[in-house]
């Protein structure tokens, strides 16, 4: 039987007068800070608008109201796109939530016709010749629903698009109390995910969380995940843990540094382990063996494969 935290209802209201609400994408490229609610309530139809709420151009920015709410649908678009609810990019620091920030909900919809989408609740991405972005998330309870109807979908993502870098990496970091994540596609075959952490990219997980998804954990190259480190939250997994080789963009290994620490009664992981690589194009002996995962089953927890 699936264990249920107590986040999986969550609704939000800013409705103070002092309220930031938006219709239209932002884009932060000078320090920024907010200490009032925040309401965004965006559909889009145009390539210009892929990301609601985006930290840019080495800025930091700190959103430190007591609700975020951001409701991102792509509808009726014609093509192939990435649409993205919260990013962190090309060196900037975004501080999502603090001490008084109750709530924050993201809801991330791709309904258009054209296949291979991608719908993104939030991620911290480098890329190119760009600095590594920070993104911090603070609540006390986090709430991500993302959806693509005819691509992939996914929870939280962070990528570093490097191999082998000394230099800085791009970091998610989520300190929320409670975190519900829910990724779901309506192509079949492995296009749902929770959790995404590609190229080098560090992402931890601190506080009780719960995932729901086909894969609730996608990781290679390199990058970093810790879920629950220190083994004093309750976590609760739903789908597979996936590494996966993509010939079509990074071709890294599927190796990558993941733990996951089940402890507690109420902590269960159902679902199993397993390789995936895309178009049927196996990645080389070389980049095919996983050696960095770490699951620790504790105090009464349950993986149920």
């Amino acid at each position: 039987m699936k264990r249920k935290l107590i986040i999986t209802s969550i609704i939000l209201a800013a409705t103070s007068v002092n309220a930031q609400t938006y219709t239209g994408p932002i884009q932060w490229t000078g320090d920024t800070t907010i200490d009032t609610p925040i309401s965004a309530l965006i559909d889009t139809h145009t390539s210009a608008n892929r990301i609601a709420l985006l930290a840019n151009s080495r800025a930091t920015v700190n959103l430190m109201g007591p609700s975020i709410e951001v409701t991102f649908s792509a509808s009726e678009y014609g093509a192939a796109n990435t649409f993205v609810g919260i990013r962190a990019t090309d060196g900037a620091t975004l501080n999502l939530g603090g001490d008084e920030t109750k709530n924050i909900n993201v809801s991330v919809s791709e309904n258009g016709p054209a296949l291979d989408s991608i719908a993104i609740g939030i991620n911290a991405i480098r890329s190119g010749g760009q600095s590594a972005p920070e993104l911090f998330v603070s609540a006390e309870n986090l709430v991500v629903n993302v959806h693509s109807e005819d691509g992939s979908a996914y929870g939280i993502q962070v990528g570093n698009a490097t191999v082998g870098s000394s230099d800085k990496k791009a970091t998610l970091v989520i300190n929320a109390k409670n975190t519900l994540i829910n990724a779901t596609s309506g192509r079949e075959g492995g296009y749902a995910h929770g959790i995404v952490a590609f190229s080098e990219g560090q992402l931890a997980i601190n506080g009780n969380l719960e995932v729901n998804s086909e894969k609730v954990i996608c990781a290679r190259g390199d990058a970093v995940i810790r879920i629950n480190e220190s083994g004093t939250n309750t976590v609760v997994l739903n789908g597979d843990i996936d590494f996966n080789y993509s010939d079509d963009s990074s071709k890294t290994k599927i190796d990558a540094d993941v733990l996951v620490n089940l402890t507690g009664a109420s902590s269960q992981w159902t679902g199993n382990v397993q390789r995936s690589h895309d178009n049927h194009k196996e990645p080389t002996a070389d980049k095919a063996q996983v050696t960095g995962f770490k699951l620790i089953v504790a105090d009464n927890a349950q993986w149920n494969p």
